[in-house]
C-alpha cells in the first residue's frame, strides 16, 4: 500500500464516521514541504464518496490556519500570555454588526487563551484580534505579510489561487484592513 492509498482510505473512514459532505487529506514531507499525497472526496447523491473536486485548493475561509497566524501576531507583539483569560461568550459573539460562532457551544465562562486556542475557538481568536488590533489593524496586517500569507505558496498544484482578502482592494495578494475595522484606518 502506498501513501496515496493510505491517505484516501483514512479520509474515507473519517468522512463515513462523521457523515461529512466532503473532505481533504494532505500528506506533506515536513523537512522539504513536498506534497506526498492529496486525497479529496465528496459525498454523491447515492451516499457513496468519490473524488469530485480538489477541495484542498478551493477558495474558502482560512479557518484554523488563521487562528495560528493570529496567535503568532499576538504573542510576538507581547499583547497576550497563554495564561491570560478570555470569555468565549458561550460560543457566540456579536461585534461590528456581525456574529462570530464557534463550531461547538462552550460554557459562558473564562478560559485561558491556551484553552481557547486548543478549542479552536473562533470567538476567542476574533475577540483577541479585535481587542488588540482594532485600533491598529496595520500592526496585524504587517504580521500576516511577514508570515507571507499574502504570497502564493510555491507549491506546484494545478488550479491553485493567489491569496486574497475581502477588502475594498481586490488585488490578489493584497492584504488591507477589512471594511469592518474602525473607520479612518489606512494601510
Amino acid at each position: 500500500m502506498n501513501i496515496q492509498d493510505i491517505a484516501e482510505n483514512a479520509l474515507l473512514k473519517e468522512l463515513t464516521v462523521n457523515q461529512a459532505e466532503h473532505g481533504t487529506c494532505i500528506v506533506m514531507e515536513v523537512a522539504t514541504g513536498k506534497i506526498k499525497a492529496i486525497a479529496n472526496l465528496g459525498v454523491q447523491p447515492d451516499g457513496t464518496y468519490w473524488e469530485d473536486l480538489n477541495y484542498a485548493i478551493r477558495a474558502t475561509e482560512p479557518g484554523s490556519t488563521f487562528k495560528l497566524a493570529t496567535m503568532i501576531s499576538l504573542l510576538e507583539d507581547k499583547k497576550i500570555s497563554l495564561t491570560d483569560n478570555i470569555n468565549l461568550e458561550g460560543g457566540v459573539w456579536k461585534v461590528a454588526g456581525r456574529t462570530v460562532y464557534d463550531s461547538e457551544p462552550h460554557e459562558n465562562k473564562s478560559f485561558t487563551i491556551k484553552q481557547a486556542f486548543e478549542l479552536s475557538s473562533n470567538v476567542g481568536m476574533a475577540k483577541l484580534a479585535w481587542t488588540h488590533y482594532s485600533g491598529n489593524p496595520n500592526g496585524f496586517i504587517t504580521h500576516l505579510r511577514q508570515l507571507k500569507l499574502d504570497q502564493a505558496t510555491g507549491i506546484d498544484l494545478l488550479g491553485k489561487r493567489h491569496p486574497s482578502s475581502r477588502t475594498q482592494n481586490p488585488t490578489p495578494g493584497a492584504l488591507r484592513p477589512s471594511p469592518g475595522w474602525p473607520s479612518g484606518m489606512k494601510c
